[in-house]
């Protein structure tokens, strides 16, 4: 998984920066994955204080970057990585990032690529299914498929430690 990847780049505060849409899209899912994360195993890494943020704000990130200085940031896009530019903070000299939606940066980063195309053929083998049973309107039993994404390197991070 994504923090596991990080400790084997050697970092060790992970700072988490979502925004309140970001997370109730998710129903709490990324924020559980991170918490969850440091409290079943043994780790190097440790969490810093996750920004309490509504919307994407370059004063309040970058007042809570500074506060808390963490070595890594997990994030959606990539207007972080510029507001660190802005002041001086090399990514990834300084601090990583790491994109949970790596198709929504500008510019190449390191992410989580949550397979588009492999959804859109579920969605549809799932829409075909109805289909053919002659299933209409909402479902009775609502069901979830989930994709696994997967990591993939950028320039954000710094190379796995040997």
């Amino acid at each position: 998984d994504i923090l596991t990847h990080l400790e084997k780049r050697g970092y060790r505060r992970v700072g988490f920066h979502i925004g309140r849409a970001d997370e109730e899209r998710s129903r709490g899912l990324w924020t559980a994955g991170f918490l969850h994360y440091f409290s079943r195993r043994a780790t190097t890494m440790r969490s810093v204080a996750l920004p309490k943020i509504d919307e994407y704000d370059r004063e309040l990130f970058l007042k809570w970057y500074r506060r808390h200085q963490p070595d890594v940031i997990l994030g959606f896009g990539d207007d972080s990585v510029h507001w660190l530019a802005e002041i001086g903070v090399p990514v990834p000299g300084k601090v990583g990032f790491v994109s949970l939606a790596q198709k929504m940066t500008r510019s190449p980063c390191t992410g989580y690529d949550h397979r588009l195309e492999v959804v859109g053929r579920a969605a549809v083998d799932v829409v075909v299914g109805q289909l053919y049973r002659g299933e209409r309107g909402l479902p009775a039993q609502p069901q979830t498929t989930l994709v696994e994404g997967r990591w993939q390197d950028g320039p954000t991070t710094r190379s796995p430690t040997a």
